[in-house]
């Protein structure tokens, strides 16, 4: 029969093939806990994904992928469930419409909510559940070109309802971190003159590190926190 610290180290990271993801997994398992994670277009490398339990496919955009996202934690009871999904759809106000408003909100937060809703009853029976989230640092700043709806829909992760307060007194715990600008591969990808000037409005002039971020991510999702919930922790070198 599992016991009870087995039970409560079953973690589902979701958004598996980012560069926090697998900064993740090697925290979560170096602290004895057993991954399972989903990843969109691109399936981490086989160092990553020899290291999980599972690993599935889910376009968060889309309606059938949620539930199959749904129905993948249900099946394995996930207790510690990280969401780190950001679709960027390169809308304004002025070029949007209604497809773009509901992918991104599928995806950014809906399938979040959603993931919630559906997984608190086995948590509650464990007496035991940890969420996190992920949200911006640019929405302090109204976010970048072309980034409405990305960041319409992330600043709502650091929204806390009332339904979400309820499950405090089940040991079910809902935090977010708002992230600063991160060293990741994707930031890569930009020109470095356009990486520097963004790291000149960081008081701590450098980018996060993914490991940092995901060190943080595993103090608020995992058995360590006992007592932090509703919060939102900023990690941004002071910006």
């Amino acid at each position: 029969m599992e016991n009870f610290m087995d039970s409560i180290k079953r973690t589902l990271i979701v958004g598996a093939s980012s560069d926090i993801g697998s900064s993740l997994l090697n925290i979560y398992l170096q602290n004895g806990h057993e991954c399972i994670g989903t990843y969109n277009k691109t399936r981490p490398n086989n160092n990553i994904s020899c290291k999980y339990k599972k690993l599935i496919k889910c376009d968060l955009s889309k309606i059938n992928d949620i539930e199959k996202l749904i129905k993948f934690s249900k099946e394995y009871k996930a207790l510690n469930i990280l969401y780190l999904p950001g679709l960027i759809d390169q809308k304004s106000l002025l070029n949007n419409d209604i497809e773009s408003i509901h992918e991104s909100f599928n995806a950014n937060i809906f399938a979040y909510w959603l993931l919630i809703s559906n997984t608190i009853d086995y948590m509650k029976d464990n007496k035991y559940g940890r969420f996190l989230s992920i949200s911006s640092i640019g929405s302090k700043f109204g976010g970048g070109e072309n980034r409405f709806n990305y960041t319409t829909s992330k600043k709502l992760l650091e929204f806390f309802p009332r339904d979400f307060k309820n499950l405090a007194q089940h040991n079910i715990f809902i935090n977010n971190i708002i992230c600063g600008v991160t060293d990741t591969q994707i930031l890569r990808k930009k020109k470095d003159e356009t990486i520097q000037k963004r790291v000149q409005l960081i008081p701590i002039k450098r980018l996060a590190r993914p490991e940092e971020i995901a060190l943080c991510a595993f103090n608020l999702c995992s058995e360590i926190n006992t007592f932090q919930t509703l919060s939102n922790t900023t990690l941004a070198g002071g910006e």
